[in-house]
């Protein structure tokens, strides 16, 4: 559990400051003709550029720098309030693989460990050491269970907000990007964002798919601790593992699409088909 929680970590900090990276960049786009105005100076002031383009029922150029102040406040908070959230459901997400890894490893080493356990007790029946060691693990995969049903009932609004955004966001982009196909630089600036519109449904859908893999990496590892050589009652209490096991759990969003690789995969064809088809109306 403790290498799972640093390893969160790692990937908690690392995500939050290549999001930061990525939007001190995107920042500095308005303010590059005032930097070239110095730098490269020409004949005329070169024109205003906005991290926005929305129409404030004012002048924009009377008031730019009041107009791009309100920009960098709403950026940074949105980027901040979606890194505390993905940072925190990520860091659940791997406490929860953790939790699965534990059990797992217990049931591996469950025959080695009650062996040694027998040694320091002669008089303790081996069959009944396992049984009483199997019932501890079954009531800690119970508690995995319910874990993982708390972390998908907090995060599944979260989660659907975030597709539902990300389908309409890409879409429309799609539609700019083929609409400013003779403008290069600026098609790159939007391409850059559905870029990192895949990148963060990635990162939602990777503790999807980790918590997946190690649910049911529970039933391997029941299965291969030698199940057969144990008495009736102890393979009948084994096969409630087994039997749960079969069943992933998962992370959804709105408990509709479940977060997953192989949907992400199904997501990012869907969306390259779909600009495709729009580049062959162009």
């Amino acid at each position: 559990m403790h290498e799972y929680a640093i390893a969160g970590r790692k990937m908690t900090i690392s995500y939050a400051v290549m999001i930061y990276s990525l939007m001190s960049l995107y920042m500095l786009m308005p303010v590059t003709p005032q930097i070239l105005d110095v730098l490269v100076p020409l004949n005329k002031s070169r024109p205003y550029k906005y991290l926005f383009d929305v129409d404030y029922s004012f002048d924009r150029e009377l008031y730019y720098y009041s107009v791009l102040l309100h920009s960098y406040c709403t950026i940074v908070l949105a980027v901040t309030v979606m890194i505390v959230t993905d940072t925190s459901y990520v860091s659940l997400a791997q406490h929860a693989c953790s939790l699965f890894a534990a059990v797992g490893c217990r049931l591996e080493n469950l025959t080695s460990m009650v062996s040694s356990k027998k040694n320091k007790c002669k008089s303790t029946n081996y069959d009944d050491m396992i049984y009483q060691e199997l019932i501890l693990l079954v009531q800690k995969h119970q508690l995995c269970l319910e874990y993982v049903d708390m972390l998908e009932s907090l995060f599944h609004l979260y989660s659907f907000s975030m597709l539902f955004l990300h389908l309409i966001v890409m879409s429309l982009l799609g539609v700019q990007i083929v609409a400013l196909m003779n403008r290069k630089i600026e098609m790159i600036r939007y391409v850059s964002m559905v870029i990192g519109g895949f990148v963060h449904l990635l990162v939602l859908s990777y503790p999807g798919q980790e918590i997946m893999d190690h649910s049911t990496d529970i039933f391997h590892k029941a299965y291969n601790m030698l199940w057969y050589k144990r008495s009736r009652r102890t393979t009948q209490l084994l096969s409630i593992l087994l039997y749960r096991g079969l069943v992933p759990c998962t992370l959804t969003a709105g408990k509709m699409y479940v977060l997953s690789f192989q949907n992400y995969a199904s997501v990012m064809q869907g969306t390259l088909s779909y600009f495709t088809a729009l580049t062959s109306f162009t």
